[in-house]
């Protein structure tokens, strides 16, 4: 779906009539294998043993994965602000999380400034991650946690670090979001709420 909302988007309204049809026939394609694939996931979900929530400190959980993460992106300047607070989930999963976000801040520095990774965390159980990369069109924010063959900032194939967090936060109730300007880096937002 990712990938034809990227055709969709390179074409824009101008797509010929044969190339409408065809991407008219990957939707429902797409369409028929998301129905198929919900199906197979609720049925994983259902014979998958619930999370057993446990209450974790926030700052020790984002602590553990940005010493983990940045010691790889040793170029990049880190600051954590705000006070902690618990939350109720997986110890595992939590740091999979914090992981995946913090090495996405990481892997995109813009060629003109130093790169920086601001966690920011509100006492409302809201975590921001700011990085000062080359961020992504903001027309692309909806796409950012779809599981595509390329990453929509660099065109390099993805990892699907970003779709694993869309569904941690999935399981565990929690939203995140991303959004950008296009040039002066990019923000995901992981509300615990």
């Amino acid at each position: 779906q990712g990938l034809v909302n990227l055709i969709e988007l390179e074409l824009g309204a101008d797509t010929p009539g044969k190339t409408r049809e065809y991407i008219d026939y990957m939707n429902r394609a797409v369409r028929q294998m998301d129905g198929t694939l919900a199906t197979f996931l609720d049925h994983i979900d259902r014979s998958t043993p619930a999370i057993a929530p446990e209450v974790l400190d926030m700052r020790a959980s984002v602590d553990r994965a940005l010493t983990a993460v940045m010691a790889q992106e040793s170029s990049a300047q880190t600051d954590v602000v705000g006070p902690t607070w618990t939350v109720h989930g997986d110890p595992n999963l939590l740091y999979l999380l914090l992981s995946h976000v913090l090495r996405n801040a990481g892997q995109h520095p813009h060629p003109d400034r130093p790169l920086e990774v601001r966690v920011e965390m509100s006492t409302r159980g809201r975590l921001c991650i700011t990085d000062t990369g080359t961020g992504f069109d903001p027309s692309l924010a909806h796409a950012i946690f779809l599981p595509v063959a390329e990453d929509i900032a660099t065109r390099k194939p993805a990892q699907l670090e970003l779709s694993i967090c869309k569904e941690i936060c999935r399981r565990h109730g929690w939203q995140i979001g991303a959004r950008s300007d296009g040039h002066s880096g990019s923000t995901i937002e992981i509300e615990f709420g």
